[in-house]
């Protein structure tokens, strides 16, 4: 975000800044001769003159006693304590492991799996996309920035990685809003003309290039600036209309984050508010089959796991915005001791929305629990070349309809997430009639297994 690479900027300074303005204060309140100004702290005041977030050169000050404050030649700069650094090293990486591994098997179970490619699931994939693109070329790179105040990454990824961080914010957010209305229209208006599976992917490409649009400032407006010991990136505004530098940057992020936060989050809130009277609270008229209310029952269980996921979107950047609020309104917040680990948390915060959605999707749905089971159980077996052992039962997709409604048949759900027959009577003697689609990876040819549960024999397909 642009506002908060302006802000981490000026961070590395806090620390000094709190102790000479005491020192001053100090000065001003005694009558003592002995009490003056520490000549490193004239010399700040000297060079500090930037009020839009950006540090100037700071070439004259001298030793520092407040901890993380190291000498280095003739400038200082701020750093966490050791222990401090190691445990947002630790957490940041938790974040890219696990945001590659899961996105990028999400990605492959949709685009690998032609019954997984749905219009819901495409949308999926593209915030998939944006959340791998941030683990991979975002979260690592700032947070060295953020705990170093030093940008050794050079001029050019300092534009990428302003324009990233802008890109993929825009794309999710985008990406759920779209999934949201379209959800919320099958639901509300079932008969309808549904929404193709090419213009999901007309949609998918428009949310790219407004995201781009909108991120492009990030790209042009970067930059960085070298001191006697580090580089700083952060984005230097022009003057527009007689509108200073900062102020340019105020306005820029203000309609950005309600752009991309609050407007969006209120048309998600009563899109599924909607959704949700239709689906738990309204009566349908007459008697309904139990096809019907197993369809209600699934589209119930997509519409949970959409929410989960806006939820968790947006618990993980509300505080993120909030800070910036916060920030502008009590700018001296920002000369505390916390406030470089205070932000930091808040980063991996907002950062770590892009690992969840795997886990969410293995938690809330079956299908894709089957395929990420069977993804882990080849990983697992590959070194021992048990590979091959890792269930095409967890592939298992087939589906099994009837023209009855025999009292001794349910249908359930395989580990895959598969619907399975079950049978009370062995299957040599169902009188049902139906039609089988069997996937071309089902276990044992589609051959019928033996399984004893009390009283009941299944026959599971």
């Amino acid at each position: 975000m642009t506002f908060t690479m302006n802000q981490l900027a000026a961070v590395a300074l806090n620390t000094t800044v709190s102790r000479c303005l005491k020192a001053l204060n100090d000065s001003l309140s005694t009558t003592s001769p002995a009490a003056e100004v520490p000549a490193d702290c004239v010399s700040l005041f000297d060079n500090v003159t930037s009020a839009d977030g950006n540090i100037t050169d700071l070439t004259s000050l001298g030793n520092s006693s407040f901890p993380g404050y190291v000498e280095g030649g003739s400038s200082l700069t701020f750093l966490l304590p050791m222990w401090q650094q190691v445990t947002f090293i630790m957490c940041f990486s938790l974040i890219v492991f696990a945001g590659i591994l899961g996105n990028a098997i999400v990605i492959w179970i949709v685009l690998a799996h032609q019954r997984m490619r749905t219009v819901t699931n495409y949308f999926l994939v593209n915030l998939s996309v944006a959340d791998l693109t941030t683990a991979m070329f975002n979260v690592i790179f700032n947070a060295v920035f953020m705990m170093h105040s030093h940008w050794p990454f050079g001029a050019l990824y300092c534009r990428i990685t302003n324009f990233i961080s802008l890109l993929t914010v825009t794309s999710s957010v985008f990406t759920i809003k779209a999934m949201s209305i379209d959800r919320c229209i099958a639901i509300y208006n079932p008969l309808s003309h549904r929404l193709s599976r090419r213009c999901a992917l007309i949609i998918v490409a428009l949310i790219w290039l407004v995201s781009c649009v909108i991120a492009l400032p990030g790209y042009a407006f970067a930059q960085t600036r070298s001191y006697e010991d580090r580089i700083v990136c952060s984005l230097s505004w022009p003057e527009l209309g007689g509108v200073n530098p900062s102020q340019v940057d105020f306005i820029y992020n203000v309609v950005f984050m309600i752009a991309t936060y609050f407007v969006p989050m209120v048309t998600i809130a009563i899109a599924y508010s909607i959704m949700g009277h239709v689906l738990w609270r309204s009566k349908g008229i007459g008697e309904q089959t139990e096809r019907q209310k197993e369809a209600i029952r699934s589209k119930q269980r997509v519409v949970r796991m959409l929410v989960v996921v806006v939820m968790i979107f947006g618990v993980c950047w509300l505080p993120y915005h909030l800070y910036f609020i916060y920030t502008y309104l009590d700018p001296d917040v920002t000369y505390t001791t916390w406030a470089q680990p205070l932000y930091l948390v808040i980063y991996w915060l907002a950062m770590s929305n892009c690992m969840y959605n795997p886990f969410i999707y293995y938690w809330m749905n079956s299908r894709f629990r089957g395929y990420f089971r069977y993804v882990l159980c080849y990983c697992c077996n590959l070194g021992s070349g048990l590979g091959h052992k890792c269930s095409e039962v967890d592939r298992l997709q087939s589906d099994w309809t009837f023209n009855n409604n025999s009292p001794h048949r349910r249908t359930l759900k395989s580990t895959a997430g598969t619907e399975c027959l079950v049978l009370t009577t062995p299957p040599n003697n169902r009188n049902a009639t139906g039609s089988q689609q069997k996937h071309p990876h089902s276990h044992k040819n589609g051959s019928w297994q033996v399984h004893s549960d009390s009283s009941t024999v299944t026959y599971v397909l």
